[in-house]
């Protein structure tokens, strides 16, 4: 093991997951342009499992490689077609569109991003890094700029990564992005028909404990979702994930560009974060215990 994986591995509770599989026509899909993005990613010292086409073993591979972390990676080759909600892609593309089109919402794209739960669980299964915690992190992430933001884009955000990595939270962190209560999806043909901010699900991390017993959750309720005509995206679950376990939740207030850096206390986009917060206090009489879960500051 290189001094910089022995580093990584001996200060990491925390196995990063990602994945890089392919789910478009592969004449309009460009390989080079996709693979540039990941590369910020798979740079991270940490232990790293990433899901992928075959034909990005060699490639993930040897960029782990070059920077000393191989000993701390693991790349599990997967299809589409190996994925369980791949069973459903045909419901998938029959369900209730969203008003506004999504482009690259196809039933293989949709595919992918319900499976996060489904690799998170083996990830916790398997344990190859014997870490307490896992976290999902989008293969592109650092290379976002959500809103024009540059949080993902300076170099700062490796010691932000590194630091959750070795003090990760035990509940289920993620950033919400927005204010619901069951009263949205109780007509739920109006929740599926508009595209729903809920959860900033580009990075979030849990203990095994709870990604244990909530990733099975999320995916039977993506199923579910799915036979009834009424799921796309992963956001959408995310919204019964945590009414219906609250206490297996710890949350915060994030804009897509925010999640890392408020991770542990708001230190960007305070604005938005009090207006956000604002409108749970005002809705207190609609609280099922999802507020008690939200930090304040």
């Amino acid at each position: 093991m290189s001094s910089t994986a022995t580093t990584a591995a001996a200060s990491a509770k925390t196995t990063l997951v990602s994945c890089m599989i392919d789910c478009h026509d592969n004449s309009t899909f460009d390989t080079n342009y996709y693979t540039k993005k990941c590369i910020r990613t798979l740079m991270i010292e940490a232990p790293l499992v990433v899901f992928c086409s075959p034909k990005y073993t060699e490639l993930f591979t040897g960029i782990r490689r070059l920077f000393g972390l191989e000993s701390i990676t693991r790349i599990i080759e997967v299809s589409l077609q190996d994925l369980e909600i791949y069973k459903y892609r045909e419901q998938i593309a029959d369900c209730h569109k969203h008003t506004i089109p999504n482009p690259k919402g196809t039933p293989e794209f949709y595919t992918v991003v319900l499976s996060k739960f489904e690799l998170l669980k083996r990830v916790i299964d398997e344990n190859p890094f014997n870490t307490s915690h896992v976290a999902w992190i989008d293969i592109n992430l650092l290379l976002k700029t959500f809103n024009s933001s540059l949080n993902y884009i300076e170099d700062t955000v490796f010691d932000k990564i590194q630091k959750i990595v070795a003090e990760p939270q035990d509940k289920l962190t993620c950033g919400i992005l927005n204010y619901w209560d069951r009263s949205y999806y109780a007509d739920i043909y109006e929740f599926s028909k508009r595209y729903q901010w809920i959860v900033s699900a580009c990075f979030f991390t849990c203990s095994c404990d709870v990604g244990r017993s909530l990733m099975p959750k999320a995916t039977a309720k993506a199923i579910e979702l799915i036979q009834q005509r009424f799921c796309q995206g992963e956001e959408q679950v995310f919204a019964f994930l945590i009414d219906n376990n609250p206490e297996n939740f710890n949350l915060y207030v994030s804009d897509y560009q925010d999640v890392i850096n408020n991770y542990y206390t708001t230190t960007s986009n305070q604005n938005y974060v009090q207006w956000i917060l604002s409108r749970y206090m005002s809705a207190m009489h609609m609280d099922t215990g999802k507020f008690a879960r939200i930090r304040r500051s």
